[in-house]
């Protein structure tokens, strides 16, 4: 069966450490990359497996100098593909989006979390209640704060401070 990969462009995946990893290696003009390990999307690109895949975006997610459309991009990708799975994930997802202020974003993601699993903890509820603080909108915070209480979720100092600090910024 033919897999799409652009012409000059070899992937090559090999596991180690418990991780699938790839190397792109440039290859004649006209060669076409055959082998195990290929996967193409529509346009005929190769793609790493969903692992490799999921840190690359996380890795975006994470890095301070992502533009937010980039960021919220990404945290679309690792939804859309089923990616977002883990409670670290959705952490780093929620605190990525409230620094960027995507306030409503990030408050969908732990709405999704509520709904649908995994079950929120603490530092979900802090970054969503950061988010609110970055932005401004304290009556958010302390509704956070109030939810926490009503899922059983317990607050701690992160979570007062800056429910504070976005009272002191938001009015």
């Amino acid at each position: 069966s033919k897999v799409g990969v652009p012409p000059g462009l070899l992937l090559s995946f090999w596991m180690w450490d418990g991780g699938w990893h790839h190397r792109s290696q440039h290859v004649g003009a006209g060669r076409k990359g055959r082998g195990r390990g290929y996967r193409g999307d529509q346009k005929g690109w190769p793609l790493a497996d969903g692992q490799a895949r999921k840190r690359a975006l996380l890795a975006t997610i994470k890095d301070r100098a992502t533009p937010r459309a980039a960021v919220e991009a990404a945290v679309d990708q690792l939804e859309a593909e089923g990616l977002l799975s883990t409670p670290k994930d959705y952490t780093v997802a929620i605190s990525s989006l409230g620094k960027r202020q995507l306030v409503q974003r990030a408050l969908g993601l732990l709405n999704g979390m509520l709904r649908d699993g995994p079950l929120p903890n603490v530092f979900h509820f802090n970054a969503a209640i950061s988010a609110c603080e970055a932005s401004g909108q304290w009556e958010c915070a302390l509704a956070l704060l109030d939810q926490m209480r009503l899922v059983g979720v317990p607050s701690d100092v992160v979570s007062f401070n800056a429910a504070i600090s976005a009272c002191a910024k938001g009015g």
